[in-house]
């Protein structure tokens, strides 16, 4: 939405939207992978619920799924990047996350076990 990303942006966080200023729309989720691998520093956020899976860690970047609704993604986004565990890129890296009122639920690459952290 359109109010979420002025949200973010406000709070001077870099933002870019497929199919607005960053890749193309319509872009299947594995032109979205690819396109990922070739970045620096990204921090993918979506609400599509296939992308949590644990296949795809990797050490370019990290696949955020925010399991709630539209008008709250921002807000879960900023508790995201305050979160102690994880408020930098080197630690949020070769993660796959999902975000949920609950808390926060991440596949590490090269683990086998799925971590849980309560939001604080």
């Amino acid at each position: 939405l359109r109010s979420q990303r002025e949200f973010l942006e406000a709070r001077r966080l870099p933002v870019r939207k497929v199919g607005l200023n960053w890749g193309r729309a319509g872009m299947t989720d594995e032109e979205i992978l690819t396109k990922l691998r070739g970045a620096r520093q990204v921090t993918f956020f979506t609400r599509d619920a296939a992308f949590y899976q644990r296949g795809l860690c990797h050490p370019a970047y990290c696949l955020v799924v925010v399991a709630a609704p539209a008008e709250q993604l921002a807000s879960y986004a900023t508790r995201l990047l305050r979160h102690r565990g994880l408020r930098t890129h080197a630690l949020r890296v070769a993660k796959v996350v999902r975000l949920q009122p609950s808390g926060i639920v991440y596949w590490v690459r090269n683990s086998n076990v799925e971590s849980f952290e309560v939001w604080r």
